[in-house]
């Protein structure tokens, strides 16, 4: 996949790109902790971004008691997380639309900035996959950029002339988009908006914008930089 190279380089050689990802993890494992309660999972980390980034999703489902495994396509990117966190072959090297591991075995996925890089037939793959090793009851949980505008992130190679979205974004998702991918596999519970960006790395500017970004979408004003967030129940086996 083209796309292996761009996300092999940034989670292995600039994995200071993932920092500002980090509430958004928090803010998925504070979600699954009110799905599941108490109760020790077993959950599947499909990518922060393309890809599983620098394992701090892993590392906070490891401070919560859960039984994590991941899947990444990047044989780097794999072994540096079996090393930080001792995960064993609980890590496992592989793509979500050819998933290795065996039918209903997790009780949760998270897929979260997966799905937009995916083109159509790898979509719909991994929608199947994601359900096929979820336990029946278990929970897909995730999010998509929301509403993005696709033609302002397109850039081209200036070696071959190839046109190129930056990120290698290959979906644009809105709520009715999404809300029509969970249904084809899933039970919907939870799709909304949401605005995930950490003020911490952000100077006074920044903190202003953000500021009247979250007072804006309180009173139904959607701006830039807001996530789909996803979630959907198997109900059958």
């Amino acid at each position: 996949m083209k796309q292996d190279k761009i996300w092999d380089y940034f989670q292995n050689q600039q994995k200071e790109i993932f920092y500002p990802a980090i509430k958004r993890q928090e803010y998925l494992a504070d979600k699954i902790s009110s799905l599941v309660g108490d109760k020790i999972i077993k959950i599947l980390n499909i990518g922060v971004n393309i890809g599983v980034g620098a394992g701090d999703f892993e590392n906070i489902a490891i401070k919560k008691g859960w039984e994590v495994y991941s899947l990444d396509p990047s044989k780097d990117t794999i072994s540096s997380i079996k090393q930080k966190l001792n995960m064993g072959d609980r890590a496992m090297i592989g793509y979500a639309q050819n998933n290795p591991f065996e039918n209903n075995f997790f009780d949760v996925v998270c897929a979260s900035e997966v799905l937009e890089h995916l083109i159509n037939e790898q979509l719909e793959k991994t929608m199947s996959e994601i359900k096929r090793v979820l336990k029946a009851g278990g929970y897909i949980i995730g999010t998509v950029p929301s509403r993005e505008d696709y033609d302002n992130q397109i850039t081209i190679c200036p070696k071959c002339g190839e046109k190129f979205h930056r990120w290698g974004h290959h979906q644009k998702f809105d709520i009715t988009v999404v809300e029509s991918l969970v249904k084809q596999n899933f039970k919907v519970v939870n799709i909304k908006e949401v605005l995930l960006i950490s003020s911490s790395n952000l100077n006074w500017k920044g903190r202003f914008c953000l500021c009247i970004k979250l007072l804006l979408k309180s009173i139904g004003i959607h701006g830039s930089n807001e996530s789909v967030l996803f979630i959907g129940q198997k109900t059958q086996i």
